[in-house]
């Protein structure tokens, strides 16, 4: 099996191919490719950032033509905090009752358009970064100068049960969250926050991020079950 993992940014990208990719080698896949999402349909377009609709279905349709056959599947690793309202449902979940699993609704919605079987579609609720909250530990090794500082607000982030629901404000989405407590760590996300994950293992942000858990355990199960039956 192979799988085509289409993602938002630079933080994704380098932690799935660092991270995701080796520990689902490990459950029966065969290959795992990131591609990070398309913003300009031109010749040449830019990469990274989920600002253009039409660049990215055109993208994926072409991907979805590009690797046929049953042994390709393809999943997303998308931020819900900041995506525009006219990709399929963001409008339509944001305005969902509170306590409703408002990435279901675009996960769902990104199935029916593209109506493609061998899509999983995949929105991390908030962001990225609340993967990154259940590293804390791996930042404290990266900084050190704040690490009393990183342990207590890494039990305020415990406190909540489930770092997914630590929100979308402008201020309190979890990578804003985390450059207050570590100042300039926005401008180095990208590097630090896979760093900090790899440095932890996968336990932690599946223990913590429970929606992700599931993601990861539907894809093992995939990998597995076709590893078996080949």
């Amino acid at each position: 099996m192979n799988l085509v993992a289409y993602v938002e940014g630079d933080s994704e990208s380098k932690f799935a191919h660092r991270q995701l990719r080796s520990h689902l080698l490990n459950h029966g896949w065969s290959s795992v490719n990131a591609i990070t999402v398309l913003t300009n349909l031109g010749a040449g377009g830019q990469r990274g950032g989920l600002t253009n609709w039409k660049a990215v279905e055109q993208d994926l349709r072409d991907l979805f033509a590009q690797f046929k056959g049953p042994t390709y599947r393809f999943t997303t690793l998308w931020d819900y905090y900041g995506t525009p309202d006219n990709f399929p449902a963001y409008a339509k979940a944001r305005a969902a009752p509170v306590g409703s699993d408002r990435a279901a609704i675009v996960e769902l919605e990104l199935a029916n358009h593209f109506n493609e079987s061998r899509f999983l579609p995949y929105v991390q609720m908030y962001e990225f970064e609340a993967l990154v909250l259940a590293a804390l530990d791996g930042l404290k090794e990266l900084y050190p100068k704040q690490a009393v500082a990183i342990a207590s607000f890494k039990t305020q982030c415990e406190a909540t049960g489930n770092f997914e629901t630590i929100n979308d404000g402008a201020t309190t989405h979890p990578a804003k969250r985390i450059d207050t407590v570590i100042p300039g760590f926005w401008n180095t996300k990208e590097d630090d926050g896979p760093i900090a994950l790899r440095s932890v293992g996968l336990d932690a942000p599946r223990r913590w991020c429970p929606r992700f858990d599931q993601w990861v355990a539907k894809l093992e199960k995939i990998g597995e079950s076709r590893g078996a039956a080949g």
